[in-house]
């Protein structure tokens, strides 16, 4: 089960969150998402093959950034659903840096990333899911995500947005956006854009 593990000190103080998915880590941080992928198949070849000639603690890894462009500073964070396990930090020899009891949630809002809106982070079936609050008569396409470190950057013809690393493909699914109007949701039609000139711009 993968939960939005909270910093406590842990960690350097611009990193909000941390969690996994089956290809790495997501580091939610002050101003942007990144993602730490990671490829373990030759190491795990390399122990399962006690012939295998070549470096047994070899991995790939690939990082990309998913930057807010025009973000604020976060200074609230509301954190919902805990898991039941907590977790215990003892890295190094600082003990400052030493934290127990820190636990993971299964949802999580960055209040004021842009000026009126929201990001909420959800975990929820094994996938992990974000959203933007927008308040009134505030633009969404103020949001604006600079992707760097992909090699290219896709639209797919069912709106996806597929993100392509040497480690494969990240791919956000079709945004779904919606307004609740007197209690019902009223879907509104929403895409992702990709900039014309700087291609690693991707706004809604």
């Amino acid at each position: 089960h993968h939960s939005f593990i909270e910093n406590k000190g842990q960690w350097d103080s611009k990193v909000l969150f941390k969690t996994r998915f089956k290809g790495g880590n997501l580091w939610v941080e002050q101003g942007k998402m990144l993602f730490h992928l990671q490829d373990y198949s030759s190491f795990q070849t390399a122990h399962a093959n006690p012939n295998f000639e070549g470096e047994s603690n070899f991995y790939k890894q690939h990082v990309v950034h998913l930057n807010f462009k025009g973000a604020q500073e976060v200074h609230q964070l509301t954190k919902e659903k805990p898991t039941e396990a907590y977790y215990n930090f003892f890295h190094g020899n600082d003990e400052r840096k030493w934290q127990g009891g820190v636990h993971g949630y299964s949802e999580a809002t960055l209040h004021q990333l842009y000026q009126g809106i929201d990001l909420k982070l959800i975990e929820e079936h094994e996938e992990l899911k974000y959203e933007f609050h927008v308040k009134p008569n505030i633009d969404p396409s103020i949001i604006q995500l600079d992707i760097q470190g992909q090699q290219k950057i896709i639209i797919d013809k069912e709106g996806n947005l597929n993100i392509h690393t040497p480690l494969g493909i990240i791919r956000e699914k079709k945004p779904f956006a919606y307004q609740i109007i007197n209690g019902n949701i009223r879907e509104i039609k929403c895409d992702f854009k990709l900039k014309d000139f700087e291609k690693q711009i991707v706004s809604f």
